[in-house]
């Protein structure tokens, strides 16, 4: 199989099924047949609607879950309490 995958940007377990979000360039040839599901999304920047969920997460509207906050010398530490599943964010504060 060859995914040619450009960048990881998140991981996760839900249901029994485990789901990475990758930049892919096409759909490996043996993908559905080793049980993968390929979906392509394409996203573009939006300003406006990212400036709408801003002022919703200042307004208490849009609630981001925090797991921790960490020192910035600590981001080894927070690497790993990410890996093992934070369950939130984690925050890296200089």
């Amino acid at each position: 199989m060859s995914i040619h995958a450009i960048g990881v940007s998140h991981a996760l377990l839900l249901n029994g099924a485990l789901a990475v979000i990758v930049t892919v360039v096409g759909e490996a040839a043996d993908a559905k047949a080793r049980g993968f599901a390929v979906h392509a999304i394409l996203t573009h920047p939006d300003s406006k609607r990212l400036g709408d969920m801003a002022k919703a997460v200042a307004r208490g509207e849009l609630l981001i879950p925090i797991a921790t906050r960490l020192s910035l010398r600590d981001a080894q530490a927070a690497h790993d309490f990410a890996e093992g599943g934070a369950g939130g964010k984690v925050l890296l504060i200089p």
